[in-house]
């Protein structure tokens, strides 16, 4: 009896302690389903707001640019309001660029703070007063920065905007004006809309004393009023306030059981602006029940597997380590050359803007001025001689930028085939192939022209249309190719370009059995140099990644090693067939069927 008396006294704390530990498991295992989800929702939410603030970044950085160029151009004859009204229009006259970067209109104010040119409207008959804009005593004071304002309706364009100037001042300091430009709001959304990947995720743009200016999602997009809700407002200011406090560049807040929320708040940087960043109320459940479904699998498949790994663990443990290793090294690795090629690619650009804008600013002036001298015989011709010898060296520092920003979008497209990011979009309808080997003649004419090498296109007038491709991407061959072409010609050399109709019914089945794609219709295309040419090692060389041929183009920037690779990716991702033959110091012809 007293025995089964001590006994039931063990069992009721070692009961309470199965509970207790149960209940521990259980706890843990909850709050880890709860971190596992906010840890999800956040790098969600995070990696949207980098995309966001890299967009929203490099349209401000490389307006700022070019406002800079055109400040340098316009110090030099500041009062000439025709002078300025020319260089604004031939900024404003690109509408590519207005797309690209949301710009509204250039325009120039004076000292005064009065606008008396625009790229629209010209010389203004009636100055318009900015001195009221809280960005434009900035620029007065603080030139040579770009200073952004508050959200307002466009003093000459009408719409609803946010301003920006940039000042200038002479050689003693005194303040000459600034050139101001405005980023056409919706245009901005329907630009940051499209950076969106995530369709759980929506977002919102604040700007200065937290004015609402856009908001979007994958899906759709919109811009917010003056007439913004200020209570919505404020509360954004308390959770900038404790941002700051916390001293911090984002905050993140997620409550999954009541009054379900999860959002991020980041301030730009280098920008007053700020980005908030919302997940779904719906897609916070599915998240949670899907990471509940994944780690009950998991646990599922792990205890279904344990005899099995218990058995192969010892044999495979040192090999799947160094596997492990090795794979992570691997990954590591091309992240850092991924985000260093997005970081080297973005700084690179504002170089090359800065080196054609200053080149060209030179090059017209040397024309100029050469043109007096030899009108009004103001120097002997040795002086003149040199003069023209200057002009020639900056139309040569030009085309070596062009090449440069050439080999730049070369590269971006290489690190693109890699990762398979870059797209092909094939057309259903058939496509004038003939049109596009014309234009792309037409617009590298003048750098042919340039180099006095002749151009000559022998274009089938008849020569089919084939659907299933991308003109996009055939335009981008063709260029390539002729551009590579006409680098590696010698003056006065010719360069020919033909596309014909396969119409022998033999070869187009033999074509038809070795690319493993069956057309009724196909056609070849030619481009052909008489240039340096190569052997048979140079070309396999050329044709790898990252290769480039020193022999051929020795001391010059050339990414010959990088647009072949991208070409014969483009053809053969289009179910086409590329062949080079070349021959040393006699040429190289590459043939293209599709």
């Amino acid at each position: 009896m007293k025995k089964k008396l001590k006994l039931n006294h063990l069992f009721t704390p070692i009961f309470l302690a199965a509970l207790l530990l149960i209940f521990l498991i259980i706890s843990s295992f909850v709050h880890h389903l709860f971190n596992s989800t906010s840890d999800k929702i956040r790098s969600d939410l995070e990696l949207e707001s980098v995309r966001l603030e890299r967009a929203l970044a490099d349209k401000i950085d490389h307006t700022f640019s070019i406002i800079k160029s055109i400040n340098l151009q316009i110090e030099e004859n500041h009062t000439n309001k025709n002078h300025i009204n020319e260089i604004l229009k031939r900024y404003r006259s690109h509408p590519s660029l207005s797309d690209t970067f949301s710009w509204t209109l250039f325009s120039w104010s004076d000292e005064n703070y009065q606008i008396i040119v625009d790229s629209k409207y010209g010389i203004m008959k009636e100055p318009f007063d900015l001195s009221t804009r809280d960005y434009v005593p900035m620029t007065e004071k603080e030139p040579g920065e770009f200073h952004l304002g508050a959200p307002v309706i466009g003093s000459t364009s009408g719409k609803w905007m946010i301003p920006g100037g940039v000042g200038i001042t002479d050689r003693n300091g005194k303040y000459l004006g600034a050139t101001t430009i405005g980023f056409e709001i919706e245009t901005l959304a329907k630009s940051l809309h499209k950076t969106i990947r995530n369709f759980d995720v929506k977002f919102e743009l604040f700007g200065k004393n937290e004015v609402g200016i856009l908001y979007g999602d994958a899906r759709s997009y919109g811009t917010y009023k003056a007439s913004d809700d200020d209570s919505y407002n404020q509360k954004i200011g308390k959770i900038l306030n404790q941002i700051n406090s916390l001293k911090s560049d984002n905050i993140f807040d997620i409550s999954l059981l009541k009054n379900r929320h999860a959002f991020l708040v980041k301030k730009v940087s280098d920008y007053p602006y700020i980005i908030v960043l919302k997940y779904d109320d719906a897609a916070i459940i599915t998240n949670f029940w899907n990471i509940i479904l994944s780690k009950i699998l998991g646990i599922s498949l792990v205890t279904l597997g344990l005899a099995v790994l218990l058995f192969l663990i010892h044999r495979e443990k040192i090999q799947s380590q160094k596997i492990l290793i090795l794979k992570r090294e691997a990954e590591l690795a091309h992240d850092s050359k991924s985000e260093f090629l997005a970081h080297s690619i973005h700084e690179f650009k504002n170089f090359v803007f800065g080196i054609q804008g200053c080149a060209e600013i030179i090059k017209n002036d040397l024309k100029k001025l050469t043109s007096k001298v030899k009108r009004e015989k103001l120097l002997a011709k040795e002086e003149i001689h040199e003069l023209e010898t200057s002009l020639d060296l900056s139309h040569d520092i030009i085309e070596a930028s062009h090449e440069l920003g050439d080999f730049i979008n070369d590269l971006t497209d290489l690190n693109h085939a890699e990762t398979g990011d870059l797209k092909i979009v094939k057309s259903s309808k058939p496509i004038n192939i003939a049109r596009i080997i014309k234009q792309s003649i037409k617009l590298l004419g003048k750098r042919a022209k340039n180099s006095d090498i002749i151009l000559v296109g022998e274009i089938d007038e008849e020569l089919h249309e084939i659907s299933d491709l991308d003109p996009r991407r055939i335009k981008q061959i063709m260029l390539n190719l002729i551009a590579n072409a006409i680098k590696h010609s010698q003056e006065n050399d010719k360069v020919e370009i033909s596309a014909q109709n396969i119409t022998s019914k033999k070869e187009l089945e033999k074509i038809n059995e070795e690319i493993g794609i069956e057309r009724s219709k196909r056609i070849e295309i030619i481009v052909k140099d008489h240039g340096c040419g190569m052997n048979e090692n140079e070309i396999r060389i050329v044709m790898q990644k990252y290769q480039n041929l020193e022999s051929i183009s020795a001391g010059k920037i050339d990414s010959l090693g990088l647009r072949l690779p991208i070409v014969k990716y483009l053809v053969e991702k289009q179910k086409g067939f590329l062949e080079i033959k070349s021959e040393k110091n006699r040429g190289t012809k590459i043939k293209i069927i599709f």
